[in-house]
């Protein structure tokens, strides 16, 4: 497995355990907690891929650009959170 698979794959799993199960039990429809926690989310997806990659000279590619482990977990935590927030704001605006 790649090393861009093993950050996706860790950020897939941090954002959906966020969004469907974390964010509606203790956030709910409060935006303030949601930001809240959503920072702690994206720390924590961070800090595992500094101690997965940290220290490493491994870089990440991406639409024929190369990345460290910092930038390609920030870009991948954007991209896939993004369809998860407007759908989760969508849900609690509808209630």
């Amino acid at each position: 497995m790649t090393p861009e698979h093993i950050v996706i794959l860790q950020v897939m799993a941090i954002l959906l355990f966020s969004y469907f199960w974390f964010f509606p039990r203790v956030a709910q429809d409060d935006l303030m907690k949601l930001t809240q926690y959503d920072l702690l989310s994206s720390v924590v997806t961070l800090i595992i891929s500094a101690l997965l990659f940290g220290g490493k000279e491994i870089t990440f590619r991406f639409l024929d650009m190369e990345f460290n482990w910092f930038w390609f977990t920030i870009m991948c935590y954007i991209i896939l959170e993004l369809p998860l927030f407007l759908w989760y704001l969508g849900n609690i605006r509808g209630k």
